[in-house]
């Protein structure tokens, strides 16, 4: 009971917290929760199986092992190019296991570890949430996971009673090798089709402003030249869109707009105009650069 209520408060912090952004994307969105919680999640949804499924669980747990990898190991052995593939794959295997080491460790030690239901349980769903039901998950969605290791590491050496020196020199070694791991798992596949440069070279050859509609369009906006008008297309904060790939009639959005530039995937495209009944998919792939 008292767990629960200590549940309770912290989950009432929480929101306390949260309320400042909660409130401003009620009013900016007329939801709790921003259009890029649930627009790119409407495209993962359409492309993986069934829920009822025993293979949509495996194959999800092992999103959950991937990305925790991406945090943790790969980038210590090996710098991929891009987000969905880990070599080796024995990284995804050693995750799990030490997964599967830390929750027997905390069981085993539950009645004298200072390790809280009221902490780790929040935590665990969260990362539920973000592999089963967001699907969409990105490797910050994972910060949870450090979290909880750094409360498993503290019950790890608290018999030791290690100075404040010492416990200083790990935390700080501890968050050198999470900026390393970031670095390489997280900034690096991003940077390796040099899409800063790719902005900034977008639109140069005219000198006439350009509307460019594209997904993903978060380079592009920082740094194409000022002059071009970027609208992102997969509905992260941009509600107009969102609503039309909610509809099925994003087509219809994009004829609106009139991009010059037109960057979105045919697939993509075609799920996201689902509903109007007038889509020609190839009239448009003349249209997508």
């Amino acid at each position: 009971m008292k767990a629960a209520v200590r549940t309770l408060l912290a989950g009432l912090v929480s929101l306390l917290m949260a309320s400042p952004w909660l409130i401003w994307c009620w009013t900016r969105f007329g939801s709790p929760v921003q259009s890029s919680g649930t627009a790119l999640s409407y495209f993962r949804w359409h492309t993986m199986v069934s829920p009822l499924s025993a293979k949509f669980w495996f194959y999800n747990a092992g999103r959950l092992f991937h990305k925790l990898a991406v945090v943790f190991v790969s980038p210590l052995v090996h710098r991929t190019g891009d987000f969905e593939t880990i070599v080796p794959l024995w990284c995804d295997f050693l995750v799990f296991a030490a997964a599967a080491a830390a929750a027997w460790l905390s069981f085993r030690n539950r009645r004298r570890w200072a390790f809280p239901v009221f902490v780790w349980l929040p935590a665990v769903l969260l990362l539920a949430f973000y592999t089963f039901v967001r699907i969409a998950s990105a490797v910050w969605h994972m910060s949870v996971f450090p979290f909880i290791l750094l409360l498993l590491l503290l019950n790890l050496v608290r018999d030791r009673r290690p100075g404040t020196a010492g416990m200083s020199a790990v935390l700080l070694a501890a968050l050198a090798l999470n900026l390393y791991t970031l670095g390489n798992g997280f900034y690096y596949p991003q940077q390796s089709d040099d899409l800063m440069g790719s902005a900034l070279e977008l639109g140069t050859g005219s000198e006439d402003p350009l509307v460019i509609g594209a997904t993903d369009a978060g380079y592009l906006s920082y740094f194409s030249p000022p002059r071009h008008s970027v609208v992102n297309l997969d509905g992260v904060v941009n509600q107009r869109a969102f609503e039309a790939i909610r509809n099925g009639t994003l087509d219809r959005y994009i004829e609106e707009i009139g991009p010059d530039i037109l960057l979105i995937s045919p697939e993509k495209l075609e799920f996201y105009s689902r509903n109007s009944a007038d889509f020609d998919m190839e009239q448009w792939l003349d249209r997508i650069d």
